[in-house]
C-alpha cells in the first residue's frame, strides 16, 4: 500500500474515531448539584454554553472554508509533484488536528449542556414541591435547554459531515496526486 493511500486511510480513521467519541459523548453529571442554583445563574450558564455553541460553528466554517481553499490553491499551483504531496499531508495534518479540537470543544459543550440540564431538572422538581411560583422561570430554562440541546446535535451533525466532506476531498486530492504520479 502507498504511503499516500495508507495516510488518507489513516486520515479516514482518525475522523472515525472523532465521530465516535463525539457521538457517545460519555458524560459522568456531578452527583451533587447546587441545591441553591437560582434561574439567573442557570440562565447565565446557557447563555454561556450558546455562545459557545457559536464559536464552535464559526471555527467549523472557518475551518471547512480555509480547508476548501487551500486544496484549490494547492490544486492550481504550478510546482513539482513532491511539493504538492508535501503540502497535502500539511494540510492532512492541518485539518486533524482542527477536528480533533472541534470535537473536543464539542464533547465539552454537550457534557456542559447535560449538566445544566439536569440541575435544571432537579431545580424545577424542587420548586414544584415547594414553590410554585418559581416553577415557570425553571420552566422557561428548561426551554432553552431543550433548544440548545438541538442546537447543539445540529452542530454536532454538522462537523460529522464536515469531517466526511472534507475526508473525501482530501482522497480526491490523494487520487488526482497519484494520476499525475
Amino acid at each position: 500500500m502507498s504511503k499516500k493511500t495508507q495516510a488518507t486511510k489513516e486520515a479516514s480513521q482518525q475522523a472515525k474515531k472523532i465521530r465516535k467519541a463525539v457521538s457517545e459523548n460519555l458524560v459522568t453529571l456531578d452527583e451533587n448539584p447546587s441545591a441553591r442554583s437560582n434561574p439567573g445563574e442557570l440562565n447565565q450558564k446557557i447563555g454561556k454554553i450558546d455562545s459557545d455553541l457559536d464559536g464552535l460553528r464559526k471555527d467549523l466554517n472557518s475551518t471547512n472554508k480555509g480547508l476548501m481553499k487551500n486544496l484549490a490553491q494547492l490544486d492550481e499551483k504550478d510546482i513539482d509533484l513532491r511539493s504538492k504531496v508535501t503540502e497535502a499531508y500539511q494540510q492532512l495534518g492541518a485539518l486533524d488536528d482542527a477536528y480533533r479540537s472541534l470535537a473536543g470543544k464539542s464533547a465539552s459543550i454537550s457534557k456542559e449542556i447535560k449538566a445544566v440540564s439536569k440541575r435544571v431538572n432537579e431545580v424545577n422538581q424542587k420548586s414544584d414541591e415547594n414553590f410554585d411560583s418559581l416553577s415557570e422561570e425553571y420552566k422557561s430554562l428548561v426551554e432553552r435547554v431543550e433548544e440548545l440541546a438541538a442546537k447543539s446535535k445540529k452542530t454536532t451533525q454538522d462537523l460529522n459531515k464536515s469531517i466526511k466532506a472534507n475526508t473525501e476531498a482530501m482522497q480526491d486530492l490523494e487520487r488526482n496526486l497519484l494520476t499525475e504520479i
